[in-house]
């Protein structure tokens, strides 16, 4: 369940949760994102499970002639919270990870000045269990979780 980078078994069933736009996050103090240069000009944290530097929006970027500078990578999104108040650094993250994140800590959301595809967050299970009741009554309290926090579910 979430994002999931390479699609499930050809048998899996799934159901698409929610399309997230990205958005920047940054600590309250520091000056609004104002345009592509400036996003590019300032340090990054990537949340990056894998390790690498690199991610969507840098691929955007290469397609636009524009680079930036990622400074921090972080193996979850929680990490934001000790990382981002009190500095310069930004981030780009998916708007309902931005919201919460906002709420918790003295963070601000501006647009995301590049054009970076939605986040797709899709629950995939066996089909085995297609029917099975207790599974179907667990995704579906999955399904209004996300729902709930701003989501638009497909089946």
């Amino acid at each position: 369940m979430g994002y999931l980078r390479d699609d499930p078994h050809a048998t899996a069933k799934r159901r698409v949760l929610r399309h997230a736009p990205w958005v920047v996050l940054r600590d309250a103090s520091t000056a609004p994102i104002n345009g592509i240069s400036d996003f590019c000009s300032r340090p990054q944290v990537l949340v990056t499970p894998q390790g690498d530097l690199e991610g969507f929006v840098d691929d955007q970027l290469r397609e636009l002639g524009h680079d930036r500078h990622v400074v921090v990578g972080l193996s979850s999104f929680a990490l934001i919270l000790s990382t981002l108040p009190g500095t310069d650094l930004i981030t780009t993250v998916p708007d309902f990870i931005a919201e919460r994140l906002a709420d918790l800590g003295r963070l601000a959301i501006d647009p995301c000045p590049v054009a970076v595809p939605p986040v797709t967050n899709t629950m995939a299970w066996p089909a085995s269990t297609d029917r099975d009741s207790a599974e179907r009554w667990f995704r579906e309290r999955v399904a209004e979780a996300f729902l709930a926090t701003g989501g638009s579910s497909e089946s």
